[in-house]
């Protein structure tokens, strides 16, 4: 893709912005350098950007739902651009301090996109419809939109910023229970009108939380849900008269994004500053209200008589079904996220108390029978509006594996590979799987070991790109896989300005293990237990001297016809990364942020494109006899040693340095 723009915020501001990120030799034929983005777009494999919810291969408008409605647009997914906006607005929000999250816009087409970096701050998981009768009214009913809540990162702000949810677009209120839809001539609408509720503190929800009274102020149409249920707070909508129904019993249906104009989101928005709140995140899509909730039907609650009368409010209805409610596999995320389950995942807590796939729940996340959440899709199972490419079964707990293992949901990228997500390597002495899963374990031994790190200071080396999130759930740029898309960049960013010849390189090429071993030795697992570190000595899998040794021996010594090229080979070639830190246990074998310790140790320190040679020279000085012409007879009076150190640059060819050094015994 090629973008001519000429927009400028600051010096043409009336000028045409680029619908894209510019090519390399475009930037080329403009005489300067590239910037950071446009060498992401030309580094990142394009094979792994863009995915969409279309079935591969199909004339599918890559839209979930069906009929007149496209229910959950994916309008923004296949574009390239807009993903790698997003990776980079990540990569910064990785480097800076704050808690701000980076919001870069462009214009692809007419409408200005806007795409969002991620910071440690909540996000929503869960929206949750509950009706019951009316407080002041006892014919009629009041339905609250009640939301969960989760920061999901495993280290919070020590200052969190303020932070609140605001709804914008249309809810439509109508009966239902016996094959009705929604009638915007006769049945309710509602407009939100930009309705928000703050959160009292953005860091009380380091689990997956409920709004309640207690952590959030409710005002306007946000109101307390009668107490018989508990303590949550959620939105309001006007009271409704339920029409009778027959033959079955009639139900309180909600219609999500009743009128097309006025689609349905909820966006989360932090204070930058002087009470300004800007957007971070949406509950579905981006800022372009094409991709927002687009006439998703909703069931309720059943009405307590044929006659429609509302039903009381008890503690119960919160563990049934219904209420149908959407969720998201990964709340940061804007591809293969929002769908909508319709069943309860226990009997004991309601859904909006409980993670995502609590231990306890009947309902598998895949079909080995490892607890979670999903099953089949439609009418004949708990999962409505799966992405299209999912058409059967949706098991989203998978997504953070992304293995395609038997059973499992995973998908490939547009190139047809289907790269790993980050706990693609789960604790093997556990007894489900899905244990990788951050949903799944929140509290005791090994919990959050899944969950992904903001680091909030400027990167220490490249392989630090490993905690950016990629836009696609539980994945962050991978530095510990051989079908990485994004290894590429290892070769290509540096975390400093550097000279043009830089000594004191190690070439990943050698084989002294030794060298390697100084390298990998007292080198920090993970962000978060910075004095757990890799073991200066003995044999365990962990040790610096054995990763150092099965490098080697995977490198030089076995491939002694084929050295590694580049840097981004360390990560990219087949079963290395494997083979220096086998996969058989957890812990530091298995998750992904102590796995990249390897990259993180090697990557900057190392590098692959100069020939190191050392030419051991014998000078002697001395004379011929008189009148000889046998070489052999040159008689020997001084002698004198040196050992030339030569660089040659392997793509060019040429010597990029030399240095002599004199030999003395």
């Amino acid at each position: 893709m090629i973008g001519r723009g000429n927009f400028s915020p600051v010096l043409n501001p009336t000028g045409n912005p680029a619908p894209a990120i510019k090519r390399l030799d475009t930037v080329a034929s403009e005489n300067r350098e590239p910037d950071f983005f446009e060498l992401l777009r030309a580094t990142i494999l394009d094979g792994s950007l863009g995915q969409n919810t279309a079935i591969p291969g199909s004339s599918t408008t890559g839209v979930t739902g069906t009929g007149a409605t496209t229910v959950f647009p994916d309008v923004h997914m296949s574009n390239k651009t807009h993903h790698i906006l997003s990776i980079g607005a990540a990569i910064i929000d990785q480097a800076d301090p704050d808690s701000y999250p980076t919001r870069i816009q462009f214009r692809p087409v007419s409408t200005w996109w806007m795409a969002f970096g991620i910071e440690s701050l909540p996000y929503i998981t869960q929206l949750y419809p509950a009706s019951g009768k009316s407080p002041t009214t006892s014919t009629l009913w009041t339905t609250y939109l009640l939301f969960q809540l989760w920061n999901p990162h495993l280290n919070t702000p020590v200052t969190p910023p303020t932070v609140r949810l605001r709804l914008d677009g249309s809810v439509g209120i109508f009966t239902g229970g016996n094959g009705q839809f929604f009638n915007s001539s006769t049945d309710t609408l509602v407009t939100t009108g930009g309705a928000s509720i703050t959160l009292v503190n953005a860091n009380s929800f380091s689990t997956p939380t409920a709004l309640t009274s207690a952590n959030s102020t409710a005002a306007g149409n946000f109101a307390a849900v009668p107490a018989a249920t508990g303590t949550y707070v959620g939105y309001r909508l006007p009271d409704y008269l339920l029409k009778s129904g027959a033959p079955n019993t009639p139900h309180l249906m909600l219609s999500f994004g009743a009128n097309t104009a006025q689609r349905f989101n909820a966006t989360m928005k932090v204070d930058v500053g002087g009470g300004v709140f800007v957007p971070y995140n949406h509950f579905i899509g981006i800022n372009d209200p094409t991709s927002w909730i687009d006439g998703a039907e909703v069931d309720v609650r059943a009405a307590s008589a044929s006659t429609g009368n509302p039903a009381t409010w008890t503690a119960a209805q919160m563990t049934q079904s219904p209420p149908s409610c959407f969720t998201k596999a990964d709340p940061r995320a804007t591809r293969f996220g929002i769908f909508q389950l319709d069943a309860n995942q226990v009997s004991t807590k309601s859904r909006l108390d409980t993670s995502l796939w609590p231990s306890s729940t009947t309902y598998p996340s895949f079909p080995a029978g490892q607890p979670g959440y999903g099953g089949a899709v439609g009418a004949t199972g708990p999962i409505q509006h799966a992405p299209l490419r999912f058409p059967s079964t949706y098991y989203p707990a998978s997504l953070c594996l992304n293995t395609g293992g038997a059973g499992m949901t995973s998908y490939a990228d547009p190139d047809a590979i289907v790269r790993p997500a980050d706990a693609r390597y789960p604790n093997p002495s556990a007894t489900i799987a899905v244990t990788s899963t951050p949903y799944n374990i929140l509290s005791g031994s090994g919990a959050r070991d899944y969950w992904p790190i903001i680091l909030n200071r400027p990167f220490r080396n490249v392989a630090e790109l490993g905690y950016a999130f990629r836009e696609l759930p539980w994945k962050t740029l991978d530095m510990f896989t051989d079908q990485s898309g994004d290894a590429g960049l290892l070769d290509v960013l540096s975390v400093a300005d550097e000279p043009l010849i830089v000594a004191g390189r190690v070439s990943l090429n050698t084989r002294q293990s030794a060298v390697v071993q100084a390298i990998l030795s007292a080198a920090g697992w993970d962000e978060i237990t910075p004095a757990t570190v890799v073991a200066a000595s003995g044999s365990s899998a962990t040790a610096s001297g054995t990763m150092a040794t099965n490098l080697v021996n995977n490198v030089a010594a076995k491939n002694p016809s084929a050295p590694v090229l580049n840097r981004s080979d360390l990560v990219s070639r087949a079963n290395l990364l494997t083979a220096i830190l086998p996969t058989n246990a957890g812990g530091n074998q298995a998750v992904k942020a102590r796995r990249e310790a390897i990259s993180r140790a090697i990557s900057s320190v190392v590098q692959t494109r100069t020939w190191n040679l050392m030419i051991d020279v014998i000078a002697q000085s001395g004379r011929y006899p008189p009148g000889t012409t046998d070489l052999t007879k040159f008689y020997v009076e001084g002698e004198q040693r040196y050992w030339v150190h030569v660089a040659i640059d392997r793509f060019t060819g040429k010597v990029v340095d030399r240095q002599i050094e004199v030999v003395k015994e």
